[in-house]
């Protein structure tokens, strides 16, 4: 049976078909569906749906919900997906790496890939009725320190692991792909700073830090080949669930579309830039470095000294301000809704405060 399109377009007798062919229904059979668009604006990069499901037989251990994620609609965002290979990269991650990793993942409910049609469906549990941190408030200190403790661990298994290169899948930078990369930075920056309404999102200063970013790029994403490890690459509030149910492991980590070989550093980067407020981050920024660094020296054999640690830290500021640019540029904030956009623009905002706090351009070559 071919794959639904859109989540739209998911069927009774299509999940009949598929989740009976994995074994996932047992005797059970499904009678109706009902679908919700979920994650607009925040999974751009794909069409998700909650579907609520009811069976015929009262078998508690079947989910009364669950998410599904197709290749989004939109072109733009649609192209970017699949020339980078997100979607395959996520659904492989999931059924491959995930169990491997110290870091609690949603279970996995159907999963298929169609390269050749570029089809791809990825079908999980639902944790929609765990609590899910609010964007905008952003996580407070108590929070940030149990996932950044969490952030280590899964660096720390990586982290010039044996195994680190044994799924050709996970991209790295190479000298292959340095040039695309630093042209398609370039391109994204070029965009935003040209476009209506980047001056009244951003606060004054960004355009230098952008102008200074482009003129360093060769730099910025430099190919070294130690203290690497896999980066999830889009590690914010919003890709975390809190589930008080397990209170031994209450943190489901989701959203693996970006997952690569990199500089891990990165993603601390990207949390404390986007998910704690100006307010929070100026308060215990410092303190959450010390938590992660030394969290990174129990764990790893390879030398990794603090100044290299911090440097890192502020390169990964520089580099990850590509997310935020790209969905400057690719984001439709006028489908969102009033307050959603709002939300956005605020992350944007504070990303460059938090850029212009640290004086992070300080790092860049003179």
């Amino acid at each position: 049976m071919d794959l639904p399109v859109t989540t739209k377009d998911i069927t009774v007798d299509w999940l009949n078909e598929i989740l009976h062919g994995n074994d996932f229904l047992g005797d059970s059979n499904i009678v109706s569906v009902e679908s919700e668009q979920i994650g607009v604006g925040e999974g751009f990069m794909s069409d998700i749906a909650r579907l609520s499901i009811k069976y015929d037989s009262a078998n508690n251990d079947l989910p009364k919900c669950i998410v599904v994620k197709l290749p989004t609609s939109f072109p733009s965002a649609r192209e970017a997906g699949m020339k980078g290979g997100g979607y395959e990269r996520e659904i492989r991650f999931y059924t491959e790496v995930a169990s491997k990793s110290p870091l609690r993942t949603p279970e996995v409910v159907y999963t298929h890939i169609d390269k050749e049609q570029q089809q791809y469906i990825l079908m999980m549990k639902d944790y929609s009725h765990c609590k899910k941190p609010d964007m905008s408030e952003g996580a407070d200190e108590e929070l940030a320190k149990i996932i950044i403790n969490k952030l280590a661990d899964f660096h720390a298994r990586w982290w010039d692991a044996n195994d680190l290169y044994s799924f050709p899948w996970i991209p790295r930078m190479d000298t292959s792909t340095k040039a695309s990369v630093v042209e398609n930075y370039q391109s994204i920056i070029n965009e935003c700073v040209n476009t209506s309404g980047f001056e009244s999102i951003f606060p004054q200063g960004t355009d230098e830090i952008c102008r200074k970013i482009k003129e360093h790029l060769d730099w910025l994403v430099n190919i070294r080949n130690d203290n690497l490890t896999l980066q999830h690459s889009d590690f914010r509030i919003g890709n975390i669930f809190i589930d008080f149910d397990t209170p031994d492991d209450p943190l489901v980590f989701y959203d693996w579309s970006g997952i690569r070989i990199g500089i891990g550093v990165c993603d601390l980067s990207y949390f404390l830039g986007w998910s704690l407020t100006t307010t929070t981050r100026r308060i215990v920024e410092s303190e959450l470095l010390r938590i992660y660094w030394e969290a990174i020296s129990k764990q790893i054999t390879t030398e990794y000294s603090h100044d290299e640690f911090l440097l890192d830290y502020l390169r990964g500021l520089l580099v990850m301000t590509f997310i935020p640019l790209f969905s400057f540029s690719r984001l439709d904030l006028s489908s969102l809704g009033g307050k959603e956009s709002e939300k956005v623009k605020e992350a944007m905002h504070r990303w460059f405060i938090t850029l212009i706090d640290n004086n992070a351009v300080s790092v860049l070559p003179s």
